[in-house]
């Protein structure tokens, strides 16, 4: 749960009734204190921008289509594009898989 917009000044989660905060305790020269921290913090990255940055340089291009040129026919694990989970991805999405240079996020 966010705890954001109408649900701000919330302090439990409405779902599982987990505590917002964490506390910690603190030595200072007056004795002991306690702090409150966010239990967890959700941080946003725009991945879009990220992965254009990263496919600008030419070393890090032909690093990310490695998998199209090299594949491997031993029969060996080398690369995650010789596992069954690539080789069944690639089969159900045909026009993902046609362009090496499609970015496939594991989740």
């Amino acid at each position: 749960m966010l705890f954001w917009k109408d649900r701000s000044d919330q302090n439990i989660c409405h779902i599982c009734g987990a505590s917002r905060w964490s506390t910690m305790m603190k030595n200072t020269s007056e004795g002991k204190r306690t702090r409150m921290k966010s239990a967890k913090i959700v941080r946003y990255f725009s991945l879009i921008p990220r992965l254009q940055r990263f496919f600008k340089t030419k070393k890090s291009a032909e690093e990310m289509i490695w998998h199209s040129k090299h594949r491997n026919v031993d029969g060996l694990l080398r690369h995650p594009a010789d596992g069954e989970a690539w080789k069944a991805f690639d089969s159900q999405y045909l026009d993902f898989a046609l362009d090496p240079r499609n970015v496939r996020l594991g989740g």
